[in-house]
């Protein structure tokens, strides 16, 4: 049996003829092979709210990328949105749980760079963050961003939120690893609000070949009374501050800064 309009090669006749067998057999129990779409249609529009698009559905449910323009827009034969949808697409449909899928639905989080900083504060790496998320060591760069997918954030939520103390060294390598964690969240911080990570050691070392006080360069160079103690106590300046100190005594501004 062909049906106008439809393909006729082996592969679509064997569906053809399964789909017609089906039919016949749902017939023979009472039942029918269209099922009402208002519900479907409501389920659809419920994970959609959840945050899910038309496109993460159809795949979800492994249907055809037409099936969300039939069902809430229009089907091409009558213009009106489905009334009728076969039984078989409504329970792929129905079964879709949002919990699930939405893991590796990507959504806003304002917060999750900062979080991600918090424990980079504490002296974790990168790497050691990424891991426990279960990402690659790549995986870590999108912490620094403001959307992620929600399953992971759900799990930055928990890591954060858990009671994590100070990372301790127990030998060298650890204690650099450390180290290199602090300063990259400091770093962090200060690109966030305009800031620059000042190298104390490296500004002391140039001031002393200088060989002129604190209190003098500060006296020549316009600076406030205590602005240089205040910045290697911080360990960071705005960027501004950073060129001024580094014009004054004739270096590069980089000579000073932590290199990440």
């Amino acid at each position: 049996m062909y049906v106008a309009g439809k393909c006729r090669c082996d592969e679509c006749r064997e569906a053809n003829r399964i789909g017609h067998a089906v039919g016949e057999k749902l017939k023979r129990e009472g039942r029918s092979m269209f099922v009402a779409a208002e519900p479907v249609r409501k389920r659809w529009m419920y994970l959609r709210g959840r945050g899910m698009s038309n496109d993460e559905i159809e795949r979800a449910a492994g249907l055809d990328d037409k099936v969300s323009h039939d069902l809430l827009i229009g089907h091409w034969r009558t213009g009106k949105p489905l009334t009728r949808i076969n039984r078989f697409t409504a329970e792929k449909i129905m079964a879709l749980n949002h919990r699930s899928l939405l893991r590796g639905t990507c959504i806003k989080a304002p917060d999750l760079r900062e979080m991600t900083i918090d424990l980079m504060s504490l002296g974790y790496s990168g790497a050691w963050i990424a891991d426990q998320l279960g990402m690659s060591y790549q995986g870590q760069a999108p912490l620094l961003r403001h959307t992620v997918r929600a399953g992971t954030y759900a799990k930055m939520l928990e890591l954060h939120g858990s009671t994590i103390e100070q990372q301790t060294a127990a030998t060298r390598e650890q204690e650099s690893s450390i180290t290199r964690s602090k300063n990259t969240a400091n770093r962090l911080r200060c690109e966030s609000n305009g800031s620059v990570v000042i190298d104390v050691k490296a500004l002391r070392r140039v001031m002393n070949n200088s060989g002129v006080t604190d209190k003098e360069f500060q006296e020549a160079h316009g600076f406030a009374t205590g602005h240089l103690a205040h910045i290697m106590e911080r360990g960071s300046c705005r960027a501004i501050t950073a060129d001024r100190i580094a014009s004054a005594l004739g270096v590069e501004a980089d000579l000073l800064l932590v290199q990440s």
